[in-house]
């Protein structure tokens, strides 16, 4: 938990909790919390929710909810949620 930012330059297994960002560059298995924005630099399995945005580099398994907007450039199983718009290459699930 963290007050500004976590910063992980390896996978990470486990909780994250900010008021602002979650960057994690590697694959997250797990969950990520924040006021600001998630983002990994290759996978998610488990749970992002953000006041503004989520984004996953390598697709993954699991469920995004944001304020404004969520993002995964690969293939997704699962929801995102959003109020403006949720972007995958593709997705088996809901958005």
């Amino acid at each position: 938990m963290a007050g500004v930012v976590n910063l992980l330059r390896t996978p990470f297994t486990g909780f994250q909790a900010t008021s602002g960002l979650n960057l994690v560059s590697e694959g997250v298995e797990g969950a990520q919390v924040a006021g600001v924005g998630n983002a990994t630099g290759s996978y998610l399995i488990g749970f992002q929710g953000s006041g503004i945005f989520n984004s996953t580099k390598k697709g993954g398994l699991g469920v995004q909810l944001s304020g404004v907007y969520n993002w995964v450039q690969d293939d997704f199983d699962g929801f995102q949620i959003s109020t403006a718009f949720n972007r995958t290459r593709y997705l088996t699930g809901v958005q």
